[in-house]
């Protein structure tokens, strides 16, 4: 009785060893992946939270993990959400080299490369090119597409009137402040967790 079952535990072993060696790769790259949003999350929470310094150490940890899983859409959103970090510490030349990372990264991706022109927006808007960071608001406004949501929308409307109040240009500030809301309501920012909270 004790045989059969050794040799039954023999049997599953082999069995397991063929199946796990069969995906290796496979198997290492989805823990990496999970273990990527888990840090990306916590990242989030840090920043919400006021530590933007525990924030990018996160973002860190989960850029490290995506490119070990080869997660290229998920990269370019933490370099995107590193970027907005940098940009909370007054580090536009750090923020913009991340939503370049972004960039470069989103492929395709219409929404993915929406976040990253947004992101560069903001780090030309803290640098005070307010000319460069209007025509890449613009050119997001007229490139946006259905996968972009109401609060990508609102952010892309909020930076646009931070640009026209800085330069004076009051009407243009009014309407873009109307759009802004009639997309998010009155207070669409907080907690957002690509907010600059300044």
């Amino acid at each position: 009785m004790q045989v059969t079952a050794s040799k039954r535990s023999m049997k599953r072993n082999r069995v397991f060893t063929r199946v796990t060696g069969t995906f290796p790769s496979f198997r290492k790259s989805d823990g990496n992946i999970l273990a990527g949003v888990a840090s990306m999350n916590l990242g989030i929470a840090r920043k919400i939270l006021g530590d933007v310094d525990g924030a990018i150490t996160q973002f860190q940890r989960a850029r490290s993990h995506f490119e070990e899983g080869g997660d290229l859409a998920r990269l370019a959103e933490v370099h995107h959400l590193m970027g907005m970090s940098f940009l909370t510490k007054q580090l536009s030349p750090e923020a913009m080299n991340e939503f370049e990372h972004s960039l470069s990264l989103a492929g395709s991706s219409r929404e993915k490369r929406g976040l990253a022109f947004l992101g560069k927006a903001y780090a030309f808007y803290y640098m005070g090119d307010f000319k460069t960071a209007l025509s890449l608001v613009d050119r997001c406004l007229a490139s946006r597409s259905t996968l972009h949501d109401r609060m990508y929308l609102a952010d892309l409307y909020r930076l646009k009137e931070m640009i026209h109040v800085q330069r004076g240009n009051t009407h243009e500030a009014e309407t873009a402040f109307q759009k802004r809301r009639n997309l998010a309501g009155s207070d669409p920012y907080r907690n957002r967790k690509g907010e600059i909270n300044k």
